[in-house]
C-alpha cells in the first residue's frame, strides 16, 4: 500500500494491548479508523486517546464470538463513510491448560473469536475492499502458529489455521489486496491476566520480562507490512530463533519435547 493517510481501517480488539497500539500508529499516519471490541469502555478511552491525533474515529462494541454481532460489525462498517481499505484482525482470546481439561464451549468460543471471525470478516467485507484503489488485510497471529506448545493446544492451532488462511488467501487475492500474517512472541498485554481472571487458565503463570516485546513494536512492524505489502512477519527475537530452530531441526525439538513430558508422565500422569 502506497499511502496509508486518508484510508479508512477496522481494527478488532482496540480496546487494549496490540490493537490499541496498532489503532495509535494508523491515527498517526492519518489514517480513519473504526473500532471494535466487546469492551465499551476501554473503546471510549482509546477514543478520547486519539481525539488529538485523529479527526474520524468511530467505534463498535461487538462480541466476536457471536456470528450475529460480527455480522453486524461488518454491516456497520460498510455504512461508514469511506469504507474500508485496511482490515487488522487483531482480537482473539486463551485458554491456557491441558486439552483434557478445556470445556467444548470453551473450544468453541476460542476457535469463534480467534479464527471464525476474522474469515467471517473477510468475507463479509472483501467485496466492497476490492473495489478500493488499494487495500489490505492484517491477521494478528502468534508464534504459536508456526511453533507447537504445551497447554495451549487450543489457542495454537487456532492461530496455525489463521496462518494458513493468511497465505492461502493471499495466494488468492494478492496483490490486487494485500495480505499479511503478522506473528508476535511475547507481548506485553492481558492475555494471560484475563484467562486467569476469567477461569481459562489455572496457571499464575508470570511472562519472563526478558522476553516481552512491546506492543508498540507489534504496531511498528505491521504498519511496514501493510506498506510493504509484506507476507509473513515474525516479530521478537525469540519468536524467531523459536521460528527458525523449528524448521531447521524439528526433529530434535520435538525428541527434547518427548524426553521432557515422558519425566512429567511417569511423576504425574494427569499433567501430561
Amino acid at each position: 500500500m502506497q499511502e496509508i493517510r486518508g484510508k479508512r481501517a477496522l481494527v478488532t480488539g482496540a480496546a487494549s494491548g496490540i490493537g490499541r497500539s496498532i489503532a495509535h500508529a494508523l491515527a498517526r499516519e492519518g489514517c480513519g479508523l473504526t473500532l471494535v471490541d466487546r469492551d465499551e469502555q476501554g473503546l471510549h478511552a482509546v477514543q478520547s486517546e486519539l481525539a488529538g491525533t485523529c479527526d474520524s474515529v468511530v467505534t463498535h462494541t461487538c462480541d466476536l464470538a457471536s456470528p450475529e454481532q460480527t455480522d453486524a460489525c461488518i454491516e456497520h462498517a460498510k455504512s461508514e463513510p469511506g469504507g474500508v481499505d485496511i482490515l487488522v484482525n487483531n482480537a482473539g482470546t486463551l485458554y491456557f491448560d491441558t486439552l483434557e481439561s478445556m470445556p467444548t464451549e470453551q473450544w468453541d468460543r476460542l476457535m469463534r473469536i480467534n479464527l471464525h471471525a476474522p474469515a467471517r470478516l473477510i468475507q463479509g467485507l472483501l467485496p466492497s475492499m476490492r473495489q478500493r484503489r488499494e487495500a489490505h488485510i492484517v491477521n494478528i497471529a502468534s508464534v504459536l502458529g508456526l511453533t507447537p506448545k504445551r497447554k495451549v493446544v487450543a489457542y495454537s492451532a487456532s492461530k496455525f489455521g489463521l496462518v494458513g488462511l493468511s497465505l492461502s488467501l493471499r495466494a488468492e487475492i494478492s496483490p490486487k489486496i494485500g495480505v499479511s500474517a503478522i506473528c508476535p512472541g511475547l507481548i506485553e498485554s492481558n492475555l494471560y491476566g484475563s484467562a486467569k481472571e476469567e477461569g481459562r487458565s489455572t496457571s499464575n503463570r508470570k511472562l519472563p520480562e526478558w522476553l516481552v516485546a512491546s506492543p508498540e513494536l507489534v504496531a511498528r512492524h505491521t504498519l511496514a507490512a501493510i506498506r510493504k505489502n509484506k507476507r509473513l512477519v515474525v516479530v521478537t527475537r525469540h519468536a524467531k530463533l523459536a521460528h527458525s530452530a523449528h524448521r531447521l531441526v524439528p526433529g530434535l525439538l520435538d525428541s527434547l519435547q518427548m524426553k521432557r513430558n515422558r519425566k512429567r508422565q511417569s511423576e504425574a500422569p494427569s499433567t501430561s
